[in-house]
């Protein structure tokens, strides 16, 4: 029952350790920080056992600002949620 219990304790830990999210600048420009944000996300997901990657979505800049109606970017970040399976990545613009 010992051995249960701590397997049990163990996996909750691991869940909730392997569960985060990350955003990080990656480049700013000269030019100006407007009003207009735009996001592009693609998501990227193991199947355990098999170890095929699904990846869906574009996450690239010209994407980004394409969505968010933004001609010429600021800022760039990219946010990285991660769980056990799946990393989804966001690329957010900013500029005008």
């Amino acid at each position: 029952m010992k051995k249960f219990v701590f397997a049990v304790l163990a996996l909750a830990a691991l869940s909730l350790a392997a569960c985060s999210t990350i955003t990080t600048p990656v480049s700013i420009t000269d030019n100006p920080v407007g009003p207009k944000t735009g996001e592009a996300t693609a998501v990227v997901t193991l199947i355990p056992g098999v170890g095929y990657i699904v990846t869906k979505g574009d996450m690239s800049l010209s994407t980004a600002a394409a969505n968010g109606g933004v001609t010429r970017i600021a800022t760039v970040e990219q946010r990285v949620e991660t769980t056990l399976a799946q990393v989804k990545i966001t690329t957010i613009v900013t500029g005008n």
